[in-house]
């Protein structure tokens, strides 16, 4: 999995920001919905950009207590790369309509 510091991508001008971007994952999240299986998430300690968004294109998540999920990006004014922000939106409304 390709992991981003977040203090480099501070330093970064927007061109090389791009370049980091086409580095991604970008079929990760298609290749773990479409599997045909279910694939399960462990999350014991930290799930920050990356690993959040793996986490959330998997058919379940399972959280210890201790579970940190999140988009530390987005306090620098980046937007979530590889399909972040959608997915949680999904995340989220899936388990809202499965608690209502």
């Amino acid at each position: 999995m390709l992991v981003a510091d977040i203090a480099e991508l501070a330093t970064i001008d927007g061109e090389k920001a791009g370049e980091f971007s086409e580095k991604g994952p970008r079929g990760l999240s298609p290749f773990i919905e479409t599997l045909g299986k279910p694939v399960i998430a462990a999350v014991n300690g930290f799930a920050l950009g990356g690993g959040c968004e793996t986490a959330m294109a998997c058919t379940f998540r399972i959280a210890a207590e201790n579970a940190k999920f999140g988009q530390p990006e987005v306090k620098l004014g980046i937007i979530p790369g590889y399909g972040g922000t959608p997915e949680a939106t999904r995340v989220l409304l899936a388990k809202a309509v499965r608690f209502n």
